[in-house]
């Protein structure tokens, strides 16, 4: 990120910031619809930090929209608050998936979600799993963070909530839920973003690029 590259600048000027962004046809799959499900999905490692009680307290009230949580929880004392939560009953736990079975789940899903708590690797952070999300045209309901908002705000291809207010993360998922066609257009300009710049297809020329002035220093 460019917050790391500043870091790094203080030792050496020559410094490049090649962003993990995702392959433009890995997880695309030709999607054209909305979501086959009143589904959301959350793809990535679950902790505290990354909005896991947040989440699961917003799914109490959601109107019959489940949550696809794929990835490993951080430890064993917050899947049982999460366990305790009402919400928990709209959880399809799916635990560690391949990349195949993500395409799928992005497939079912109207949105995905990116509630990351404001700690300071977090607020200029890149968090792969939101251009993933984009790379499959699901729009994104995410932490409004003043970074997150400037960059895909001009897009209008993600929903900016509160990541402590879980009845702002209730209403956004409520929305898209309720408006599958406006969810899918989101997604769309989100997925045109990435196709035209936020892609690995740009980043690994850069990194070549940088390959080909080393050789030869």
């Amino acid at each position: 990120t460019a917050s790391i590259r500043d870091r790094f600048r203080g030792v050496n000027s020559n410094v490049v910031v090649i962003n993990n962004f995702p392959f433009i046809e890995e997880l695309k799959n030709g999607m054209t619809s909305p979501g086959q499900e009143k589904a959301i999905c959350y793809v990535g490692a679950i902790s505290r930090h990354r909005g896991a009680m947040e989440i699961v307290r917003a799914l109490k009230k959601t109107r019959d929209v489940h949550l696809y949580l794929a990835g490993a929880i951080s430890d064993s004392s917050l899947r049982e608050q999460m366990e305790a939560e009402p919400g928990w009953a709209k959880v399809y736990e799916m635990g560690f998936i391949p990349r195949r079975t993500v395409a799928e789940v992005l497939a079912k899903s109207l949105a995905g979600l990116v509630i990351f708590h404001p700690e300071p690797n977090h607020l200029s952070a890149m968090p792969v799993k939101m251009f993933e999300y984009l790379s499959a045209g699901r729009p994104i309901i995410c932490s409004n963070f003043d970074t997150w908002e400037k960059m895909l705000g001009p897009y209008n291809c993600a929903l900016f909530v509160d990541p402590f207010n879980p009845k702002e993360i209730t209403d956004a998922i409520n929305w898209v839920a309720d408006h599958p066609e406006e969810a899918l257009e989101m997604g769309k300009r989100g997925q045109e973003m990435v196709e035209k710049q936020l892609n690995w297809n740009c980043e690994e020329l850069k990194l070549i690029d940088l390959y080909k002035k080393l050789s030869l220093s």
